[in-house]
């Protein structure tokens, strides 16, 4: 949506006014986002392994998207995003081999992609790959 509200500002199809309409849902929804992530973070460390199939049927897919569109979505969804898949993988018994790949090459792309002014994003793609590397460990 950020995107999309930037590139019309360019070719001057959006007023301040509607900028601003936009930012406040966008805040709205980001707001709701959030706390669903943290249902979902209170799921996975207390439920542990119970808790993987709701989230890896329900809430993975949703999540895998953001993740596979980091550049595009805004910072507080991708702390989130982040955030999100470090609880699944620690705490939920993630065991397919693949996916811990892929998220491990994920976290360290975003990592390196963090402008230096987003330390919370860098911060938990760092703890990601972390966490992937004990995951793979234990197995």
């Amino acid at each position: 949506m950020r995107v999309i509200i930037e590139e019309r500002q360019l070719q001057n199809q959006i007023d301040q006014e509607d900028e601003a309409e936009a930012q406040e849902q966008l805040y709205k929804i980001g707001k709701a986002a959030g706390y669903v992530g943290e249902c979902c973070g209170v799921l996975a460390t207390t439920y542990k392994s119970a808790a993987f199939t709701v989230l890896d049927t329900n809430v993975k897919a949703f999540y895998a998207a953001a993740l596979a569109d980091y550049r595009n979505i805004e910072e507080r969804e991708l702390i989130d995003t982040l955030y999100f898949f470090i609880q699944f993988v620690e705490n939920c018994g993630v065991t397919d081999v693949m996916m811990l790949y892929q998220l491990c090459n994920q976290f360290s792309e975003i990592g390196a992609w963090a402008a230096e002014d987003m330390p919370v994003v860098r911060q938990n793609a760092a703890c990601g790959i972390a966490t992937v590397a004990r995951v793979m460990d234990a197995a």
